[in-house]
């Protein structure tokens, strides 16, 4: 019920692939902060993967413009070089939310 809640705010559905956009600049950081992943993270090739409302996320970030507001949105991140989508939905699957 909260992710059927969360699909139907507008401001998800920007928030969310800036949020991917904002762990990608952190990743220096996370890197160099958590031992283990030092030496570790290759930040030449980032993916992103999502699924359902995660798979719009991932879509958006790859570079997919929804019609927010009735004009197309970037939302593209150029790090990232490869993405998964699992179980988009389908054009119109936002419309009336």
């Amino acid at each position: 019920m909260a992710l059927k809640r969360a699909a139907k705010d507008k401001k998800n559905w920007t928030d969310r692939p800036k949020d991917v956009s904002f762990v990608i600049s952190s990743l220096p950081d996370i890197e160099a902060k958590t031992p283990g992943l030092r030496g570790k993270v290759d930040f030449a090739r980032i993916g992103v993967a999502g699924h359902s409302f995660g798979a719009y996320t991932a879509m958006a970030t790859a570079g997919a413009k929804p019609d927010l507001e009735s004009h197309l949105t970037d939302l593209r991140d150029d790090r990232p070089i490869a993405f998964i989508a699992l179980s988009p939905q389908g054009e119109a699957e936002f419309v009336g939310l």
